[in-house]
């Protein structure tokens, strides 16, 4: 695994389970909490456990703000790599269980995710 300057592998708050085929976390962010950057190098999914406003910074690119709600679904095959961070930007808590697929990406690119909800 490559390791860019700034960022980390930690995806989530908390790893939940790991095999050698998946890495399940669990991310929680009270309001106004951001993640650290990180690096995604496993093509991943999540599902959101409750209504919550994020705003998502990307590395290269503006910042994208959504309201996801509860069993949101969302696929990302990350190709070489997504580096990014994450910030609650409402008043309730965001919660969210990730799951990372070990290996190669299915794509030799990063994909624009596929979902279950419009974003809004």
């Amino acid at each position: 695994m490559s390791q860019r300057v700034g960022t980390t592998h930690r995806v989530g708050t908390r790893v939940l389970f790991e095999n050698d085929r998946v890495r399940v976390w669990e991310m929680k962010l009270a309001p106004g909490e951001a993640s650290e950057r990180h690096i995604h190098e496993n093509d991943y999914l999540f599902v959101y456990l409750n209504e919550a406003d994020v705003t998502l910074y990307p590395e290269d690119g503006p910042p994208e703000s959504s309201h996801v709600k509860p069993l949101g679904v969302e696929y990302t095959e990350v190709g070489s790599g997504i580096t990014h961070r994450l910030k609650n930007t409402g008043d309730s808590e965001h919660w969210e269980i990730l799951v990372e697929l070990k290996g190669a990406s299915r794509s030799a690119e990063p994909q624009e995710p596929q979902t279950n909800q419009s974003s809004s």
